[in-house]
């Protein structure tokens, strides 16, 4: 069966975009923040801290490399990987149980589950 158009008044008009506001301008995005951190990446601490020095540099310039230039000053890994946990995302962690006697699983609805080893191992397949 083919499909139907959509009503007369409702189709895109040839030519108009389907959003005629678009992004707003100034708004800061993904591959924005990658570019900053490709970039700073290859400086050295001294670069980073003229960057946040600069009364030319962006906001973003400045938010960027002073994080990156203190957590590389301090040793704090933990704010570059903020900053990169922002940017990519947080790495998922594996969770690997292994149990060699039967264990109980209690749901939410009062029931309960007893799981001997057998029927883990079908489980975990």
């Amino acid at each position: 069966m083919a499909k139907k158009l959509p009503p007369e008044h409702s189709r895109f008009v040839k030519g108009k975009s389907g959003n005629p506001g678009g992004m707003p301008k100034g708004t800061i995005t993904r591959r924005d923040i990658e570019g900053l951190m490709g970039k700073f990446c290859h400086m050295t601490r001294a670069e980073l801290q003229a960057v946040v020095a600069n009364p030319k540099s962006t906001m973003l310039d400045i938010m960027v490399a002073s994080i990156m230039a203190k957590s590389a000053q301090q040793g704090d890994h933990q704010r570059f990987e903020a900053l990169m946990q922002r940017m990519v995302g947080k790495v998922q962690d594996k969770l690997e149980v292994s149990n060699a006697t039967p264990f109980v699983i209690r749901r939410p609805s009062g029931e309960t589950v007893e799981l001997g080893v057998e029927q883990a191992k079908e489980l975990e397949e």
